[in-house]
């Protein structure tokens, strides 16, 4: 099977888009929070977007294995746009930052209150 069919197959396995997207999470959640806790504007999640670029930039290695490492930019852009949509779709990205906020905040506050 050529690099492009995987990386197609890839695409139409929900159990595969599942896993890509709790790397994704990973991420979000431990690195991106660092610099960047909130969604500042929509405009930041449309194709092109300051925190899509961030996605194509940091996430392709995360989620990469023979398939996507080995697929031709074009076929492993694609993939990552697949992913990147079903993200925007479900508002994941708002969604993570929201929980890693939250569990941040009670961090602190269990902190505070147990001084």
């Amino acid at each position: 099977m050529s690099m492009r069919h995987e990386v197609l197959a890839r695409a139409g396995n929900p159990e595969k888009v599942e896993e890509d997207k709790n790397k994704v999470r990973e991420y979000v959640m431990d690195d991106l929070f660092e610099r960047a806790p909130f969604v500042g504007r929509r405009s930041d999640l449309r194709h092109g977007g300051v925190l899509h670029k961030d996605f194509l930039k940091n996430c392709r290695s995360k989620i990469a294995d023979g398939a996507l490492v080995q697929a031709t930019n074009r076929d492993a852009e694609s993939y990552m746009n697949t992913i990147w949509s079903t993200l925007v779709k479900d508002n994941s990205y708002s969604t993570w930052l929201s929980m890693k906020r939250s569990s941040r905040y009670q961090a602190m506050q269990d902190k505070f209150e147990s001084e």
